[in-house]
């Protein structure tokens, strides 16, 4: 036997028996068997939070009435669901929170949002609800309904843009809404040196109960400058209404 042939055989013999074991190890995991993540998620039992209700649209209401709202909350899962947190979208809602909901089992989320001075419009406010649902862990609740003023105030906030000397002034219409009719007792400003201002009661043939409220700039000279002006009435629910004034007075045209 050749020195040559002598080391080729070990050689061979070695390549072989390690196709063998390579071979051996790949067949005792088929193909197709799903990842090591797949088979411990489904022997863990998780939570499920289900909201049957996630919007709440409520009935018109005055500007200064809460409103007032259960949001259900349901553990379809088969672990216990946490309420880890409920935060409203900003301060003029507040929100309960149930804590640990047990599986099969149901919680209550009760939410107040507050109209006040918020009259005028459609109101929206959201809710994020935290959980440790693995598939749910951030879930928005809403509330949303017409607000109706007691008062209305038109346009909300005055701006005397213009050149120095210029005439400038605005009439802001404050205007009562049907079956609440108001008298104004007195009117205040914040600062008041750059602004005049006069009230007259609507004229008759304008349809509507109310004042207006003609605003006028008296600063000489170039400048900026902000006020407020405070409208005091005997209206119970609506007992003061406060008109933001913003004062440009430009040298030369923009």
């Amino acid at each position: 036997m050749s020195k040559i042939f002598k080391i080729a055989l070990p050689v061979a013999l070695w390549v072989t028996l390690t196709a063998a074991f390579v071979s051996a190890d790949r067949s005792a995991e088929p193909d197709n068997a799903p990842p090591a993540s797949e088979i411990k998620a489904s022997l863990d039992k998780v939570p499920k939070a289900v909201f049957p209700e996630a919007k709440y649209n409520f009935a018109s209401v005055y500007e200064g009435v809460d409103v007032k709202h259960d949001f259900i909350v349901e553990n379809q899962g088969e672990a216990a669901l946490l309420i880890r947190r409920v935060r409203p979208d900003c301060g003029c809602s507040v929100a309960s929170n149930p804590g640990r909901i047990p599986a099969g089992g149901k919680g209550v989320i009760s939410v107040t949002v507050r109209t006040g001075n918020r009259g005028g419009g459609t109101l929206h406010k959201g809710f994020s609800v935290f959980t440790n649902d693995p598939f749910n862990e951030r879930v928005r609740l809403e509330v949303a309904g017409q607000v109706m003023a007691y008062l209305s105030v038109s346009p909300p906030t005055v701006r005397l843009v213009g050149l120095v000397g210029r005439d400038l002034k605005q009439t802001v219409r404050i205007t009562a809404s049907p079956g609440h009719p108001f008298k104004v007792e007195g009117i205040t400003t914040q600062h008041g040196e750059n602004l005049r201002y006069e009230l007259k009661p609507l004229a008759q043939r304008s349809g509507s109960a109310g004042y207006e409220l003609l605003v006028e700039n008296t600063l000489p000279k170039p400048g900026n400058y902000r006020d407020l002006i405070i409208v005091r009435t005997d209206c119970r629910e609506k007992p003061s209404i406060s008109i933001p004034v913003y004062g440009r007075i430009l040298s030369t045209p923009d």
